[in-house]
């Protein structure tokens, strides 16, 4: 086989791998429990999976199960301007994180009560994004700069910064999961190295609306995206597809000669 067939047929295999991943599959949709839904996370918490919302439009955060979608208790934002959140288990505590643009801070609060823990100013200019990372050492929280596109990772209890990244364009919210960051930008959500955020694969959020939050959920695995500001939903997309998975989208399976 000469060099050009070896292309050619390397071409035929990134393709068709890049085809059967399920991105874009709408497994459920639900109607987000006020306008602006501008963050989501999700936690595995008492032994099920919750997924937690904020609002901008309410200044309230807003906890729903993971398996029906139904609101379950609320409370208030501890800013007036709430943008992105993360949610995670440090040791048996269950903690939300939440950006405020207003207050241009961080804010660490109990999952169940609202209790705020701690909190610290924002690395950027326009704080967005929010997702929480155990690394089995180090607790982390990779969050995202709206207007100097940056992302940043984060101690989840200090914020104190480990590293920085030029994302070179408007991050909203972002999530950690499955070894990839999920990084959501206009109607898109990309799928992004898990370290630097460079963009591997994206999803188009197009037919719905504009991606706002994002959260992942291990368990399909699948990716929560909210929606808004027309739409006010969260949709849940499979992220597996017909046997290939993020980590293996795009590998060469066979070189022959």
């Amino acid at each position: 086989m000469n060099t050009r067939s070896i292309i050619t047929l390397l071409a035929v295999v990134v393709l068709a791998a890049s085809a059967a991943f399920g991105w874009g599959s709408i497994v459920r949709s639900y109607a987000a429990p006020s306008s602006y839904p501008n963050g989501l996370g999700y936690v595995l918490f008492s032994g099920s999976g919750r997924i937690i919302v904020d609002s901008n439009n309410t200044d309230h955060i807003y906890r729903m199960y993971q398996s029906n979608g139904s609101v379950y208790g609320s409370y208030a934002a501890p800013g007036s301007n709430p943008m992105g959140i993360g949610a995670g288990m440090i040791s048996t505590t269950g903690y939300v994180w939440v950006a405020d643009s207003t207050t241009d801070r961080i804010y660490r609060m109990g999952i169940n009560t609202g209790s705020i823990y701690g909190s610290y100013a924002a690395p950027g200019t326009y704080p967005y994004g929010l997702g929480f990372r155990d690394s089995g050492s180090i607790y982390y929280v990779y969050h995202t700069d709206y207007t100097n596109e940056h992302m940043y990772r984060m101690n989840g209890t200090t914020g104190s910064i480990y590293a920085s990244y030029d994302l070179n364009y408007a991050p909203r919210d972002i999530a950690y999961g499955g070894g990839y960051l999920w990084i959501a930008t206009g109607s898109t959500v990309r799928m992004s190295n898990g370290t630097t955020g460079a963009t591997i694969s994206t999803l188009s959020t197009a037919a719905s609306g504009s991606a706002m939050g994002v959260a992942y959920d291990p368990s399909g695995p699948y990716l929560w995206v909210s929606i808004a500001p027309s739409a006010n939903r969260i949709n849940v997309y499979e992220l597996s597809g017909t046997g290939v998975t993020p980590s293996s989208l795009g590998r060469v399976k066979a070189v022959y000669r």
